[in-house]
């Protein structure tokens, strides 16, 4: 079913295994490395589901310097 969340869409434990992976790299690269700068671009993120892609961006960019 497109565009549905269930256990294999964005809830189940590969996904959640994804992000960890995903935010512990960033976390990683941004406060081990000097003069690091991160572009986060969202491309074709709608209203559906801001806390998938938009809302851990803002989040990122307020927490890290040199993220925009």
């Amino acid at each position: 079913m497109p565009w549905a969340r269930d256990y294999e869409f964005l809830e189940g434990s590969y996904w959640k295994d994804s992000v960890e992976r995903y935010q512990n790299f960033l976390r990683e690269y941004l406060e081990n490395k000097e003069n690091k700068t991160v572009l986060f671009l969202e491309l074709g993120v709608g209203d559906m589901t801001p806390s998938i892609i938009q809302l851990p961006f803002w989040k990122m960019t307020a927490s890290y310097k040199n993220t925009f």
